[in-house]
């Protein structure tokens, strides 16, 4: 009989019962968005956390993030030489610090997206592992169980991610490179599980 393999997704739902994505937000210092405050960052976890117990999509949840995060230093930069550059270019400093204000209000928008996808997903991965090693120890999953690197194959697949794509590794090792995904801010990568043989409890 051909030998088959069984494989195992995560269950990226947003109803509230997701208790170990949620435990990953609160406790794993999740948050790898550059250039934030500590305090910040305990801001934007909390901010996870609720969204994943109410339900919240990641575009909704950037709502609530964008009055937590400021600018990165590359986008207020950015809007600084946008506005110098239309005063230089002839345009009143009222005009110009209009434009400025709504391309600011653009890039902070974008960024508390970023921040939302990234840190919702960042929490669902981890979330994932915590469970299956839970199941590991409790004989549930095998101890031989590996998980797996699942990339979304379409034309916004990054180089960073496509080498990976069914990658695996044990449950409690990273990938090459010390990778997990997500791999870098936006990234839709998600790991899935070959339970292996059942029966044989993990090492606690």
């Amino acid at each position: 009989m051909p030998k088959t393999t069984v494989r195992a997704v995560i269950d990226f739902h947003f109803d509230g019962k997701n208790l170990a994505a949620q435990a990953a937000a609160q406790q794993h210092g999740l948050v790898r968005m550059a250039g934030i405050a500590k305090e910040t960052k305990k801001a934007l976890r909390l901010a996870i956390v609720r969204a994943i117990n109410e339900g919240i999509p990641p575009y909704e949840a950037a709502r609530a993030i964008a009055n937590i995060v400021g600018l990165a230093s590359s986008d207020a930069q950015a809007v600084m030489n946008y506005r110098e550059s239309l005063i230089n270019a002839g345009t009143g400093v009222d005009r110009a610090d209009l434009l400025a204000a709504r391309l600011s209000r653009r890039k902070l928008k974008g960024r508390a997206v970023a921040i939302a996808r990234t840190e919702t997903m960042l929490a669902l991965n981890k979330g994932a592992v915590i469970s299956w090693r839970q199941a590991q120890k409790k004989g549930l999953i095998g101890r031989l169980a590996k998980k797996e690197w699942i990339v979304t194959p379409d034309d916004r697949l990054c180089p960073i991610c496509a080498p990976l794509d069914g990658a695996q590794t044990e449950i409690n090792r990273t990938f090459d490179g010390g990778l997990e995904p997500p791999a870098h801010t936006l990234c839709r990568c998600t790991v899935g599980i070959i339970p292996g043989p059942i029966g044989l409890r993990a090492e606690a």
